[in-house]
């Protein structure tokens, strides 16, 4: 597989990976906006807590049309095991691999980590394929606000073949906003 990362206003990679039933899914989801969102783990307090407030919002992804789908670095059972204990309803994808992971662009490589871990991110893709927001938190305390992620979908819903605007992008190094700005592919 070739590793390009997902840039806004580019086409998002395409990766296959295996739900919590072990069933093949691909993503980012063909026809539908799709909103990625890598999690460490279930380890993770951070992102434990994060994936409860995703699915107390998940009827305001549904209202958008917006397929939401996480990705974390553990095997299927660890994964169902995390959706069953948190009462997840959208997918949670396996990447022990790291084939989506890499793809993307989100693999923590800062200090002694050796291990697969993803940075905490989060990509907005829209229904042509073509990734719109792309958020990775390097503080993996401070998620991107689900508020925001929602605005963005709005921002693709009212603004096609646009980019969500320079100020939800942030960079991973230093939390500032990336050059992409609102331009059009």
């Amino acid at each position: 597989m070739q590793i390009v990362q997902a840039i806004p206003g580019k086409r998002a990679p395409t990766v296959e990976l295996p739900d919590t039933q072990g069933v093949l899914r691909q993503i980012p989801t063909h026809g539908e906006v799709s909103v990625l969102v890598f999690a460490r783990g279930h380890w993770c307090f951070y992102c434990r807590r994060y994936l409860g407030k995703l699915q107390a919002r998940v009827d305001d992804f549904s209202a958008r049309s917006a397929h939401l789908t996480v990705i974390t670095p553990e095997p299927t059972t660890t994964s169902r095991a995390l959706a069953v204990s948190l009462g997840i309803s959208f997918p949670i994808l396996a990447d022990s691999d790291g084939l989506a992971i890499d793809a993307y662009g989100v693999r923590n490589r800062f200090g002694s980590c050796s291990t697969l871990m993803p940075h905490a991110s989060v990509f907005v893709v829209d229904a042509d394929g073509v990734v719109r927001l792309r958020i990775v938190d390097r503080n993996y305390k401070k998620l991107t606000p689900i508020r925001s992620i929602l605005l963005a979908i709005d921002h693709i819903r009212y603004n096609p073949g646009r980019t969500a605007p320079a100020a939800l992008m942030l960079d991973v190094e230093s939390r500032q906003p990336q050059p992409h700005g609102i331009a059009a592919p």
